[in-house]
């Protein structure tokens, strides 16, 4: 029903006079369910100040009391069981009718939780997984084992283009990015598992992408649990060192992804002297921008100086619902309304003339400019507070 009824009742009792005949005129439910919820967190044993009474407590009400309807469910979850408690009107059914259809109730459940326990099913229905709007048959077709799925949804934008681009030319490379520092007094351990423990905070971080098979459109799976790669060498004393560690990262970028195999991203630490490890840091652009991979590394270094990071407020999934809440029409509107001041668009074509003309006119030119550190530091702080880059800027 959709808000929970409350725009039936608003107009049933407070509508016009047209809508409160039309829908007095209907039939009346003649059976309530009624489920009060889970109440085992409702009574901490160690911090509730009521607890429910094991003693009798007698009736709630008169035997005599008229009841709210012909037929009343209310169902509850205490101490980790489900009681369905049945009401009925004796004026209206034998007691002998009200056991057979809760009998037929109860095996019903049974049936229900015996088909979710199966491995092959684990209970998922499209409702597990409305962002990504499949249907059953989609999601039993699959290539990914349902119990390890998380989450699903559709890409960003963004990363539709990425994934184009990526599929489209498999072995340029353009979105394969990669870091490479020297870390003196590195402890590997402790630093792949900041690492593992960063990967298992963060949704996107454990995201594969699909978009072969039966899908209307490509989708990003979050998996339940992935481990991160993390390959380590020592290479103390090596002859050529920088020639080897530059193969190796070329290496490591030329590897690629499997783009339906999270994580997207993997670490190579080479132990060039006692004290100093080279990290090679590669991961793949369609799971974040310069400014998320700047606090992703943050929050990695946090974690390894044993520092608890900030409580998480959001998760990409938010961001796709929003999208998906967007209306097209009324962005398209607003941005006619901000263009009607443009009597043209502007062409950077036109900067150069075809012909003759062209090669007696200069088509560009170079100008210098030279920022002082007051003025390099105030674009500095006003690209953080708007939370972009100082190249986007």
């Amino acid at each position: 029903v959709p808000n929970k009824g409350i725009g039936f009742g608003a107009l049933r009792y407070l509508g016009d006079e047209a809508a409160r005949q039309t829908l007095a005129a209907l039939a009346v439910p003649r059976i309530t369910f009624n489920y009060l919820g889970q109440f085992d967190a409702s009574f901490d044993e160690e911090q509730a100040l009521f607890m429910p009474a094991g003693e009798a407590k007698g009736e709630d009400q008169s035997p005599q009391a008229p009841l709210g309807n012909w037929l009343t469910l209310n169902g509850q979850v205490y101490g980790g069981e489900l009681s369905l408690g049945w009401s009925f009107s004796q004026a209206m059914f034998e007691p002998a009718t009200i056991q057979r259809l809760a009998d037929d109730y109860a095996e019903e459940l049974k049936a229900l939780i015996e088909h979710c326990s199966q491995p092959q099913h684990r209970g998922v229905t499209p409702s597990d997984f409305p962002l990504a709007r499949l249907n059953q048959q989609q999601l039993d077709r699959l290539p990914v084992p349902l119990a390890q799925i998380e989450d699903l949804y559709p890409l960003s934008p963004m990363q539709q283009g990425m994934l184009f681009h990526t599929l489209y030319e498999q072995q340029g490379g353009d979105y394969i990015n990669q870091l490479r520092v020297d870390v003196d007094g590195l402890d590997p351990e402790r630093f792949r598992q900041a690492w593992q423990a960063t990967v298992e905070r963060h949704d996107i971080l454990r995201s594969g992408f699909l978009w072969q098979g039966e899908l209307p459109a490509p989708i990003q799976v979050v998996y339940k649990q992935v481990g991160l790669e993390c390959a380590e060498h020592d290479w103390r004393g090596q002859a050529q060192l920088q020639e080897a560690l530059d193969t190796l990262a070329a290496t490591e970028r030329q590897r690629g992804f499997d783009l339906a195999t999270a994580p997207l991203l993997r670490l190579t630490l080479v132990r060039t002297t006692e004290q100093r490890y080279h990290l090679i840091y590669t991961n793949h652009h369609i799971l974040m921008d310069g400014w998320s991979n700047s606090q992703l590394l943050g929050e990695v270094l946090q974690r390894y100086a044993g520092q608890l990071p900030a409580h998480l407020t959001g998760r990409y999934r938010d961001y796709i619902a929003w999208l998906q809440r967007q209306d097209a029409q009324v962005s398209e509107d607003f941005w006619k309304q901000q263009l009607l001041g443009l009597d043209e668009p502007t062409r950077l074509a036109q900067a150069i003339a075809p012909g003759a003309q062209a090669l007696e006119e200069r088509g560009h030119a170079s100008h210098s400019c030279t920022l002082d550190e007051q003025q390099t530091q105030g674009l500095s702080e006003f690209a953080r507070q708007q939370k972009v880059t100082v190249n986007t800027l």
